[in-house]
């Protein structure tokens, strides 16, 4: 799991996907915003449980997702991402 300052409230930020940018292949959907240099960068990863049935197979792609993504996070700061 990432730390707390890294993660990305999506109930908080409802207005998130309607002003984020989008990248997208046939596997999943990136969504992101750039902000001020000083903030931390933020993340949400989202599986919909129509694509993955089992609770335990979604957690463990999420988990998979963020220990990808920390490192990145650490290095970039300012970016806010959701990965569906």
């Amino acid at each position: 799991m990432i730390p707390t300052k890294h993660r990305l409230n999506l109930r908080h930020h409802p207005e998130f996907f309607n002003y984020a940018k989008r990248h997208y292949n046939i596997f999943f959907v990136v969504f992101y915003q750039c902000f001020s240099q000083d903030r931390e960068s933020k993340l949400a990863v989202i599986v919909p449980k129509k694509n993955i049935n089992k609770r335990v197979w979604r957690n463990k792609i999420k988990r998979q997702v963020y220990h990808l993504a920390l490192p990145l996070l650490q290095k970039t700061p300012g970016l806010a991402m959701a990965v569906v």
